[in-house]
Order: C-alpha cells, then structure tokens, then sequence
C-alpha cells in the first residue's frame, strides 16, 4: 500500500473515503492519540490522523486537531516513536504549543527522527 494512510480516530466523520481508508490501513491502533486528561479529551476532537513516508524513509504523521468549542484552546501537543515492535525511540521529536481557534481546525505534522519508526502516539494536552 503506497500514499496517504488514514488511522482512527473517535470523531471522523463517516464518508465512502474515510471509511475505505479506514479499512486499508494497519496503522490504526488504539494507542495513536491520547487525549492526556479529561478536560482535554472534552476540549478537542482528533479529526484524522494521515501517515506517510517520507522520501528519506522517516515516518510522517498528520494530526488534525479540531476545538468544536467557542473558546480558543492552548494545546501542547507531542509524538512518541516506536519501532515495528513498538518499542519507544529514545530520539524525540520537540513538543509544540499550538493556538486553536474556536470552532478552527488546526495541522500539527510530526516527522520521526530515525527510518527506524513504524509506529506512533500522539499525545495532547490542554495548557492555559
């Protein structure tokens, strides 16, 4: 399987696309995006997350981060790589602050430091 590769998240909405995507993929894992706490997983929606590889073999994650909210939302936003096995990478990626607007939708990309990532978790946590 070549291109874009969809893993689940809760909030997707349920198009033919998605749906096919979904299914061809084996990089959804429950453990893909964890929301760190309660008021986060009330705060945000993960509305898709999208894999690639990169042309230097580096893995390439694509979180889209929605705030169905009417407040904009701070969120510190991190992502853990795993080998094939699924053990954790000792190389980190930084972690990023981003701002969300209400009721926006925001991108944060993540590239693996090492070819030797496979898989991943995406973790989010609301900051004031």
């Amino acid at each position: 399987m070549s291109g874009l590769l969809l893993a689940g998240c809760d909030t997707v909405s349920k198009t033919a696309l998605n749906e096919a995507l979904a299914s061809e993929t084996a990089a959804a894992t429950e453990e893909s995006f964890v929301a760190v706490n309660g008021s986060t997983q009330e705060a945000v929606e993960c509305a898709a997350i999208f894999t690639r590889m990169r042309p230097d073999g580096r893995l390439e994650v694509s979180v889209n981060l929605r705030n169905p909210g009417d407040k904009p939302l701070r969120l510190k936003t991190d992502c853990v790589f795993k080998d094939a096995a699924g053990l954790w990478l000792k190389d980190e990626t930084p972690a990023r602050t981003i701002e969300v607007a209400e009721g926006a939708m925001e991108t944060v990309r993540f590239a693996a430091p090492t070819p030797a990532a496979r898989r991943y978790t995406v973790w989010v946590q609301a900051v004031r």
